[in-house]
């Protein structure tokens, strides 16, 4: 049976290349904002949720994260972002994350 991840970016060009890169190996689901991320987790919880910091309108990536990080059991996160100062990277563990990183290589 395959481990099930949800993607959730506000950005569907992201979606679309996690969910192909990720499609043979995983069971995937994809959401555009925590609020229908909350609605998947409900209908069926994930194994791991890739979530991005920045999802627009409503509530951040990292109140969803730490959402999630509540749950009994915990599910895990790793966060997609180009923010990469030490505070940024402290914010995400400290909202829950298992392994904040970077979506986009460092410039150089």
């Amino acid at each position: 049976m395959k481990k099930r991840i949800l993607v959730v970016d506000d950005h569907a060009l992201i979606r679309d290349v996690v969910t192909r890169t990720l499609t043979d190996a995983f069971e995937l689901a994809v959401a555009a904002d925590s609020e229908a991320a909350l609605a998947q987790v409900a209908a069926a919880a994930p194994d791991l949720v890739l979530l991005d910091v920045d999802l627009g309108d409503g509530p951040d990536g990292l109140a969803l994260c730490a959402t999630l990080s509540q749950r009994e059991p915990p599910i895990p996160v790793i966060l997609l972002t180009s923010l990469d100062a030490r505070a940024d990277r402290e914010a995400g563990l400290g909202a829950g994350a298992r392994l904040p990183g970077r979506a986009d290589p460092p410039d150089g």
